[in-house]
């Protein structure tokens, strides 16, 4: 019997689980889904710029998550220090509070009066994430993603009980 070691000489790193051809289509179909689903996002977030709130989020990967970060604040109810912000963003405390003060002077965040200042989207940023997120999900359905991700999930949880029976 062949060993199940790499190195085939009782070395204690185990070669990865071979993958059926079934797992294996399953992959292949989920990387493509994936894939085609990120570049509608990314051909999404270039046209839809129909407003100024559109333009500024989505003229950048940092601006774009900058939304999102404040979206959780609001809705986590936890506001967000400028410390906090540029850490998520890996970013510096001064482009953070460049960002933070546009989206405040924009009326799209708002802030505390104490010190330090801590941040939070308003009902404006909110209610745009929400519809980009209403519109994201119609992407992922029309797209297939759903369906791969259930398959591949679904076989890989059967698959699990079988072997570990």
């Amino acid at each position: 019997m062949k060993s199940q070691h790499i190195n085939q000489d009782n070395d204690w790193a185990t070669a990865p689980p071979v993958l059926d051809e079934t797992e294996k289509l399953l992959w292949k179909t989920y990387y493509r889904q994936l894939a085609e689903i990120q570049v509608a996002i990314h051909h999404d977030r270039h046209t839809r710029m129909t407003s100024k709130l559109q333009r500024y989020f989505n003229s950048s990967p940092i601006k774009n998550t900058l939304a999102r970060v404040l979206y959780l604040s609001e809705v986590d109810k936890q506001l967000v220090s400028v410390s906090v912000v540029a850490e998520k963003l890996f970013t510096s405390r001064q482009t953070a509070l460049g960002m933070l003060n546009d989206c405040v002077a924009e009326g799209w965040a708002y802030c505390n009066d104490g010190s330090p200042k801590r941040y939070a989207a308003t009902h404006e940023l909110v209610n745009a994430f929400e519809l980009y997120a209403n519109f994201q999900l119609q992407r992922v359905e029309d797209s297939g993603m759903y369906e791969a991700h259930a398959a591949l999930s679904n076989y890989r949880a059967l698959a699990d009980k079988l072997v570990n029976k």
